[in-house]
């Protein structure tokens, strides 16, 4: 129970989800004090202000409100599961071998994976975040299915990149550079791309507006808390970091509950992958390629090596280099 007490809602959580208490009282987006605040992810925080309204017109308190995150958490985390499911149907070819079971394989590892529960239910964006990531992936593949675009196509495209940036903003790179790539190799027009990205920053947009009216710059402060160039300093340490992260989501049955994990934990989680494509074989590992190298999942990593690269040039802390990465 004393672990249970301040885990595993987080402080980062707690600070987003007393903005949405505040919200669901009528405050507007404040934090203590009726403060207006711009360090939030909208989207997310709008969706624990409706569950703190909820608690609220039923008199419950701010831990009952708690539980009930919690709760959403979890199922979220269920519904993730279930996407993530479909996907690797979508993925996979129709003919392939053991469809069913890689399916169901990938629905139980994300379902029981310790870390994804603790990042679904932390309080943060992170858990609705992903979801939307998934559905606009799975959008994807469903919309290079079509013999024939159309605009409904690329402004849903569009809406649901919007919502999803609204998740968390710095998806908006991702979507960007992934209706770049669309272009460049001749998958989507011109005009498509352009339709598809001012949708997007039409649903984004209302985000800006606010914060720009509260603090007169069009940044929210959590970013300009985060951003720092890359220098000769520094420079080595943030690498460092990123590497590390990028092998703590690579070997999701590993958990570094610690920040600064160890180094050796890392070794052995290579040489676990290592072993793990040395075991699939030649032509397994020449299927998997191949999957990551047809659109749209081409244009969505892509979008993530970009992301990679932006990190650590532009973000000044490493603990938000850590947290950032997605666990897609």
């Amino acid at each position: 129970m004393p672990f249970l007490a301040d885990k595993p809602v987080g402080e980062d959580g707690f600070y987003m989800l007393t903005v949405a208490w505040n919200m669901a009282e009528g405050k507007g987006i404040s934090y203590n004090y009726n403060k207006q605040t711009t360090g939030i992810q909208p989207l997310g925080t709008l969706v624990y202000a409706g569950l703190a309204w909820v608690v609220q017109s039923f008199h419950g308190n701010k831990w009952t409100f708690v539980r009930l995150v919690l709760f959403f958490g979890s199922v979220n985390l269920l519904f993730f599961a279930c996407l993530l499911g479909r996907l690797t149907c979508e993925l996979l070819s129709d003919g392939a071998e053991d469809k069913e079971f890689i399916s169901s394989l990938a629905f139980i590892a994300t379902l029981f994976n310790f870390s994804n529960y603790r990042l679904f239910t932390y309080g943060l964006e992170t858990g609705i975040y992903l979801t939307l990531l998934s559905i606009c992936v799975i959008y994807t593949i469903k919309f290079a299915k079509y013999k024939k675009f159309m605009v409904f196509h690329t402004i849903s495209l569009g809406f649901i990149g919007g919502l999803t940036c609204l998740g968390r903003i710095d998806f908006g790179i991702v979507f960007l550079v992934f209706l770049a790539i669309s272009f460049l190799i001749r998958k989507l027009n011109f005009m498509w791309c352009v339709i598809s990205g001012v949708t997007m920053l039409f649903v984004v947009s209302p985000w800006f507006v606010w914060v720009h009216s509260v603090c007169g710059k069009w940044l929210p402060s959590s970013g300009e808390a985060q951003a720092g160039l890359i220098n000769g300093s520094n420079a080595l340490s943030r690498i460092w970091v990123v590497t590390g992260s990028i092998i703590n989501h690579a070997t999701p049955w590993i958990y570094l509950p610690a920040f600064g994990q160890s180094r050796l934990v890392d070794i052995i989680a290579i040489i676990s992958i290592i072993g793990f494509l040395t075991w699939i074989g030649k032509n397994k590992l020449v299927e998997v390629c191949n999957i990551f190298s047809k659109w749209p999942i081409s244009g969505w990593v892509a979008g993530f090596i970009a992301l990679i690269v932006v990190y650590p040039v532009f973000l000044r802390l490493p603990i938000f280099i850590i947290d950032i990465l997605p666990r897609l």
